[in-house]
């Protein structure tokens, strides 16, 4: 063969913009797949997040006649901490997902009292039937009979500690190796996918640019295409021709070279970059650029979503 596959494909703008649409349409399916799989998968996602605003720290002894109490003891420290858990995933979490030896509690270390009976926040779904128990001194348990998709229990507690570390959030959720973890911000999530579908939309347009302007000089691609398929023929003509003729076998390989060179040659002048490697091309990184950013780009769309 004297011509590589890029070649072929360039030799005329019509295969090249068939090329790109066949790519494009690949990426597309693909990516199309890959969502619609992730989308229908139905997981579970626990998360959860701790937010902590210290209201008052250190206060006794700053002034002898001002004094804060509770039950007739003096207090230090008031802090009010929110832990907010909540089902990203589209399987509810039930009761039964929660391991009975490692229930989801909400545990305060350091000796940290609580100030006051733990609360729940937010527009609460009664058929969720959510509830906070205290089993134990310095110990918050979660109950509730499901959460759906986006259902939050929110807890408020206020206690006398002052560092993030006085509050941990524990338990597991069956089939979940790691513990329960706080996600990134949603907003920082969701502009990920976003950014590598955009990549992949720009080099498609590039892409498509550049084969409106190859249409556009058709009078050269068609000259070109004319050119190169009157060289094969030729070349295909002299070698019927050398089949014809009684010549031993060592003369017909020599003029078999012979042909083949001068077609080669033929075929150079025309089109000097038709042996040049694909991966020289930036046309082919653009392809498998918009091919990874695209499936990236739905993977993680329909991973946080």
């Amino acid at each position: 063969m004297f011509t590589n596959f890029w070649s072929e494909l360039s030799s005329s703008s019509v295969n090249f913009v068939n090329f790109i649409v066949t790519i494009l349409g690949i990426i597309i399916a693909a990516a199309l797949a890959l969502f619609l799989y992730f989308r229908g998968r139905k997981i579970k996602k626990p998360y959860y997040k701790i937010d902590h605003f210290n209201i008052i720290k250190d206060f006794n002894g700053m002034f002898e006649s001002v004094k804060i109490l509770r039950e007739d003891v003096p207090v230090q420290n008031v802090t009010v901490t929110t832990v907010t858990f909540w089902n990203a995933g589209r399987d509810p979490i039930n009761r039964e997902d929660i391991a009975p030896n490692d229930p989801l509690r909400i545990e305060l270390k350091n000796n940290v009292e609580i100030l006051e009976i733990p609360k729940l926040q937010g527009k609460l779904n009664p058929a969720n039937n959510i509830k906070l128990e205290m089993p134990k001194k310095g110990q918050i348990r979660l109950d509730f009979d499901y959460l759906s998709k986006d259902e939050a229990l929110i807890a408020q507690i206020v206690h006398d500690g002052v560092s993030e570390h006085d509050i941990e959030f524990l338990g597991t959720i069956k089939g979940h190796q790691l513990k329960l973890k706080s996600p990134k911000s949603v907003s920082d999530i969701k502009i990920l996918p976003l950014i590598f579908i955009g990549i992949a939309i720009t080099c498609g347009l590039f892409l498509g640019y550049k084969s409106l302007n190859d249409m556009a000089s058709s009078d050269s691609q068609r000259f070109k295409y004319e050119a190169r398929r009157t060289i094969l023929e030729n070349h295909k003509i002299a070698l019927d021709k050398l089949k014809e003729q009684k010549i031993q076998s060592g003369d017909i390989a020599n003029q078999i070279k012979e042909i083949g060179k001068r077609t080669e040659a033929q075929l150079d002048l025309i089109d000097p970059d038709r042996n040049k490697p694909i991966y020289q091309y930036s046309e082919f990184w653009l392809i498998i650029g918009g091919l990874l950013s695209f499936l990236l780009g739905a993977l993680l769309l329909s991973k946080f979503t």
